[in-house]
């Protein structure tokens, strides 16, 4: 595939993306079945569709991380609604669940 071609890729929507894999997906099939049956000229082929099947896998894994990252909150807002309202109280008054080892953990040790 020609750097012309991955560009293009980048441009596609994720339905035609689906679809191109689902074409290189078939013609890897056919060209490994005519490399096995030893009909094919160029030997080569199905290592070049493996290669067109990764490409197209990325650009989708891609786009659907823009997707993602696109509908996930800001962090700023995100930090707040996970810590949950009396987060900030918990740290202002320094009562912890974990107050430290208890009090004569370490008697019965010399």
């Amino acid at each position: 595939m020609k750097r012309n071609d991955i560009t293009k890729l980048h441009q596609l929507s994720l339905t035609e993306l689906d679809q191109r894999l689902v074409e290189l997906r078939e013609e890897l099939a056919l060209a490994q079945l005519k490399k096995h049956a030893a009909k094919l000229d160029n030997r080569r082929l199905p290592d070049r569709l493996a290669d067109d099947v990764a490409r197209v896998k990325t650009v989708i894994s891609h786009h659907r991380r823009q997707v993602k990252a696109a509908s996930r909150p800001t962090a700023s807002l995100a930090a707040n609604s996970t810590a949950g309202p009396d987060a900030d109280s918990n740290r202002a008054t320094g009562s912890d669940s974990h107050t430290g080892p208890k009090a004569g953990a370490r008697e019965g040790q010399s």
